[in-house]
C-alpha cells in the first residue's frame, strides 16, 4: 500500500496472549520484507519502566502482571507528577533512554531481538 516505505515497525503490546507471536509472524509474511512485528511484554508501558528500574520492586512481577500500564506506569508517572505534561507525562519519560538505553535490552529481551532483527534487515544494511 506503501511504495515509497522501505520497512514499517508494528509494535503491539502482548497482552497476555500466548499466540501474539503467531499472529505477528503471520502479518509479517503477508507483507515480506515490508514489516517487522514485536510484541511488548506485556505492555508497551514495561518498556518505559524498564527506564527506572530504582523505582520499582519484583522487575519479574512487574513483566509478568497483564495490566503493567494501570499497576505499574501509571502510578509512577503520578508520583513523577509528570502525568499533567504533554503525552500524560509519556514524552517526559522516555527521555532517560538516552542514558539507560544498554538496560533496556538487558531487561527486555524483545527489544534486544527486534534491533537484531532491524541489524539484519536488508532495507537497513546499507
Amino acid at each position: 500500500m506503501y511504495p515509497q516505505m522501505d520497512l514499517f515497525l508494528l509494535l503491539v503490546d502482548n497482552d497476555g496472549l500466548s499466540d501474539r507471536r503467531k499472529q505477528l509472524e503471520a502479518r509479517e509474511s503477508d507483507h515480506p520484507k515490508k514489516l517487522i512485528g514485536c510484541a511488548a511484554i506485556e505492555e508497551i508501558e514495561v518498556w518505559l519502566l524498564a527506564l527506572y528500574p530504582q523505582f520499582h520492586k519484583g522487575w519479574k512481577a512487574l513483566r509478568a502482571d497483564c495490566h503493567p500500564k494501570e499497576t505499574y506506569c501509571q502510578p509512577f508517572l503520578y508520583s513523577k507528577g509528570w502525568q499533567v505534561e504533554v503525552g500524560g507525562g509519556y514524552k517526559r519519560a522516555m527521555k532517560a533512554i538516552k542514558d539507560e538505553w544498554k538496560g533496556l535490552l538487558q531487561r527486555c529481551p524483545e527489544l534486544s531481538e527486534l534491533l537484531e532483527r532491524l541489524r539484519e534487515h536488508p532495507a537497513l544494511s546499507n
